[in-house]
């Protein structure tokens, strides 16, 4: 056998685009099959047992289990030194005292679980002329140190070479064996086995290995009954053996959760129906931003490229670039999406059979169904996930934040802009911004930003944008090319963007605004689908966002003046007392009462006082300063918090400026000019005390000891 060097690197597959000669450079001389092959072989004869004993005195223990069971698994995609195979091979012989079992094992070539697929393939070539001559490329499946040619092929016979290349040196027991799978060769067409005589061998000294093939192509018609039933069974269980080959797969899909662990088990098992050295399956999922890849016999290091050139490469090309050898690729598709494709990759020099596409589909069809179940189980848990976040209580601008991120979840975009509408000064202005993490790393979604100089706001014409959002069901449409909405993509920060309208209970709220790849032309179907049922969801919780704070407004402000009321007051005094504890500043509350009030309710009516009381709020918050706050307290008293006082004259000369801002210009109701007066008074923090009832009765006298000596005046 070969050292722990060599068999580490024998029963690996191999790890790169191996040539023949590199392959056997690294003691991959021969396809792990040829065992399989043996000890299907040795079951036959004497069981488990048999087949065991037989791999224990050759020293192989990679196909024995833990529990001393055969378990063919991963090891069929397997290569072994010429060592190791005749090691096993030679040790049968020894066994079973049977010198014929070696050439037994070869006519399992195209019997059993490894060719179920591959005969199917097979037969469409038409009869066993044609098989014969590809055997060079047959060869190739199964050796890196042997190279087969069809020297003379006729209807009836055929002439093969075969020569292992030194310094390698050709085995007896191989060469049983390639007799074995010389004579099965018609068996593929349900013909009686072919004679074989190898008239050359290396093994005795000559360049090459030579064997005369015949066989009677009408064998099939003159069978009698018996062997027509053993030959019809035989197809019937090679059939059987390649449905139980896709059963599994089906059954893997059904049990597991893991749609990793179901594409790992395809690729492997296409490795097993499609024998060449290397295997790749690259999809995409929505929203997935790059491919998901599992291969077998490619470099870590070079399969992320490999995948993005597999996907990029045109439909049956037969190569893919920066790989030099053959490449054959199917897609990976259901009836609603495309995924991505598996592909199988030989090295420069080699061919694929007729065919095998037809056993690589099959098992992207298992990819396929494995990703469109986890596509809808992911889409739905996404949609719930969104929808459960936007459930949750929030103000319009952090709910415009959650609804800027959620897209990048469920479609592959890098980022995305939220605008609303103001319909006041028909303006989409950008309310957030959404991105992937600028370094690649991955990670959550986190707030975008853009350039300083990008616009905060578009304007646009509000009728064609209502017209085009009712229209549009919420559904997505390309911006780029598009008069009415290409300028939205500057606002948002995007240079080439599809625009999404929210509209909910036929109310125009905004755009959901998603960057795409400039290559992108249109809008896929199934990512319509998706956006759209984003945008519902986005939508509602919008409208629900707005109505909330309308309520939340209408719970804090007065609904005549729009004016905080007293319970809102209360709160900024005394945040703003806890301020003036801390910075040691002073603080004024001023009480302002207007004069004569009933009788405008009494003369001229209640519509005519509203129109006072809304004037005067007006008045109060254009004398009042941007620090200061204004409240109705109720009929027609108001308050003013002025922090940061410095002591009586500056509180009294705020005083002055109020009353002169009320009392300077009659308001007009109908007809009639209202003369307004007010009386106001002043409390001070600390010294007319230092909590906000205290202060709020003090200011309350002051005022009714400035309307009482209004009033003596008066008189």
């Amino acid at each position: 056998m070969a050292d722990d060097a060599g068999r580490a690197g024998a029963g690996a597959v191999p790890d790169g685009e191996l040539s023949r000669e590199e392959g056997a450079a690294r003691g991959q001389h021969v396809s792990n099959i040829l065992l399989v092959n043996l000890v299907a072989e040795l079951r036959a004869m004497g069981g488990d047992e048999l087949a065991v004993e037989v791999l224990a005195r050759a020293g192989e223990d990679r196909v024995i289990g833990d529990r001393g069971t055969i378990e063919e698994g991963a090891f069929l995609l397997g290569w072994s030194s010429l060592d190791e195979a005749a090691a096993v091979f030679n040790a049968a012989i020894e066994v079973t005292g049977d010198p014929d079992v070696c050439f037994r094992a070869g006519q399992w070539a195209f019997r059993g679980t490894v060719s179920a697929g591959l005969v199917d393939g097979l037969r469409a070539l038409g009869g066993p002329s044609d098989l014969f001559g590809l055997i060079g490329p047959v060869s190739a499946k199964v050796s890196t140190v042997t190279d087969a040619e069809p020297v003379e092929v006729g209807e009836n016979h055929a002439v093969i070479r075969q020569r292992t290349r030194p310094p390698h040196v050709r085995n007896r027991a191989l060469c049983d064996y390639s007799r074995g799978t010389l004579s099965s060769f018609p068996t593929v067409y349900d013909m009686a086995p072919a004679d074989v005589t190898e008239v050359a061998c290396q093994t005795r000294g000559d360049p090459h290995c030579e064997f005369h093939v015949r066989w009677d192509p009408n064998v099939a018609d003159d069978l009698d009954a018996q062997a027509k039933i053993a030959a019809l069974e035989e197809r019937l269980e090679t059939l059987s053996v390649r449905f139980a080959n896709l059963e599994q797969v089906s059954a893997l899909l059904s049990a597991s959760n893991d749609v990793a662990s179901v594409l790992a088990a395809v690729v492997r098992m296409a490795g097993v129906a499609v024998s060449a050295p290397h295997h790749m399956l690259a999809v995409r999922m929505p929203g997935d931003r790059s491919p998901r890849v599992q291969s077998v016999g490619v470099p870590p290091e070079r399969a992320a490229a490999l995948a993005e050139a597999l996907l990029a490469a045109s439909p049956g090309a037969g190569h893919v670039e920066g790989w030099d050898g053959p490449v054959m690729a199917v897609d990976v598709a259901s009836a609603r999406r495309h995924y991505g494709r598996l592909a199988a990759f030989y090295a420069e020099g080699h061919q694929f059979l007729p065919n095998e596409d037809r056993l690589l589909a099959a098992y992207a069809g298992h990819a396929a169904a494995a990703l469109e179940a986890a596509a809808g189980f992911e889409e739905t848990r996404l949609l719930l996930h969104f929808s459960a976040r936007l459930a949750e209580i929030a103000a319009t601008s952090e709910m415009t934040a959650r609804i800027a991120g959620a897209p990048l979840w469920v479609v592959a975009s890098p980022r995305s802009a939220v605008l609303l509408w103001e319909a006041s000064d028909s303006l989409l202005v950008r309310s957030a911004v959404a991105s992937w993490p600028a370094d690649g790393t991955g990670g959550d979604v986190e707030d975008g930003t853009v350039a300083g100089d990008t616009p905060v706001a578009a304007a646009v014409d509000g009728e064609a944008l209502s017209a085009w959002a009712e229209a549009s069901a919420n559904r997505p449409r390309p911006a780029w090319n598009d008069p009415l909405l290409a300028p939205l993509q500057e606002v948002a920060g995007c240079r080439h963007a599809v625009a999404v309208p929210l509209v909910a209970r036929h109310q125009f709220l905004g755009v959901l605004m998603l960057e795409t790849a400039e290559s992108d032309d249109g809008i896929d179907p199934d990512v319509g689908e998706r956006l759209a049922a984003v945008a519902n969801l986005a939508a509602s919780a919008l409208h629900s966002a707005r109505l909330l704070e309308v309520v939340q407004h209408q719970a804090h402000h007065d609904t005549l003046t729009g004016l905080p009321n007293m319970r809102l007051f209360e709160d900024r005094m005394s945040m703003a007392l806890a301020t003036a504890r801390r910075s040691g500043e002073g603080l004024a509350l001023l009480f302002v009462d207007l004069d004569g009030f009933k009788d405008v309710n009494d003369r001229l009516g209640h519509a005519a006082g509203d129109r006072v009381l809304r004037d005067v709020a007006g008045r109060l918050r254009q004398a009042a300063r941007e620090s200061d706050s204004v409240a109705r307290l109720g009929g027609d008293e108001f308050v003013v918090l002025v922090p940061s006082v410095g002591g009586a004259v500056e509180a009294e000369g705020v005083r002055d400026r109020i009353a002169a801002a009320v009392e300077s210009t009659p308001v007009v109701a109908g007809s009639e000019e209202i003369h307004l007066r007010a009386s106001i008074g002043i409390a001070r923090y600390p010294e007319d005390g230092d909590d906000p009832a205290t202060l709020l009765q003090q200011a309350d006298l002051s005022m009714y000891r400035s309307k009482v000596a209004r009033s003596s005046a008066d008189a």
